[in-house]
């Protein structure tokens, strides 16, 4: 770890222990990693705020490609567009889709280091479970495996929806909100701000194929991922 990296890391374990939603034991402990850290390199706090006592923040970008390894697509499907959308508006990143020379077609997320790793993490774990599950579905034809893809995207995109509004209201009277909140505005200040297209109403025909989807995304288990091995995608 070079210094600068360890001046990001020290002061993402300091906001971990001034953040009001942390646990005595987190923010204990996040105190002591930051404080090892400052001596070992020799940083002073100073050095870790700019002007105003702004949070530092390491900005980055990460894609991943929507084909199998080694065998890269031309495009991104429809449910999967929706899919990352969702995932970009959980783990507080912005999504684009974009193409790589060697990955092929597939998404770009952007935001804070530790918030685009993660939404990597999610782009392949749910796409991954879509695929596995379409398969154990026994759907018979093509449209019937497409329409149980969205009804899959989709509802998992509701669950993703319900659990960050979760976090919103438990943030709700905690300084934690405000973090997030600040966080938000640099990202967007840095990036400029996510533009994604109205969603339309989606017409599923197939009453097996809307049934199975649902029921295969309510199985689905949001488990932390952080330090988990994973291909998906890379930072850039």
């Amino acid at each position: 770890m070079d210094i600068t990296a360890a001046k990001l890391k020290v002061a993402k374990l300091l906001r971990l222990s001034e953040d009001g939603s942390a646990s005595g034991s987190e923010a204990e402990t996040a105190l002591r990693m930051a404080e090892k850290l400052m001596q070992k390199y020799g940083i002073e706090r100073a050095q870790l705020i700019g002007s105003g006592d702004k949070p530092v923040y390491d900005w980055q970008s990460g894609f991943y490609g929507f084909g199998r390894e080694g065998k890269p697509t031309s495009k991104v499907p429809l449910w999967y567009q929706w899919l990352v959308v969702a995932i970009a508006k959980f783990t507080d990143t912005i999504v684009v889709t974009d193409h790589h020379p060697v990955e092929g077609a597939g998404v770009r997320f952007k935001g804070e280091a530790e918030d685009v790793i993660l939404a990597l993490w999610f782009a392949e774990y749910l796409k991954d479970c879509i695929r596995r599950e379409t398969r154990q579905a026994g759907m018979g034809s093509s449209q019937a495996r497409e329409e149980f893809r969205k009804v899959m995207s989709l509802r998992l995109s509701t669950r993703m929806r319900e659990m960050r509004e979760a976090r919103n209201q438990a943030f709700s009277t905690s300084t934690a909100l405000v973090v997030v909140n600040t966080k938000l505005q640099a990202r967007d200040k840095h990036f400029g701000g996510a533009s994604y297209r109205k969603g339309r109403d989606v017409q599923i025909s197939n009453a097996e194929a809307h049934r199975k989807g649902y029921d295969a995304a309510n199985r689905v288990q949001f488990n932390n991922p952080l330090g988990d091995d994973h291909r998906a995608g890379f930072i850039n």
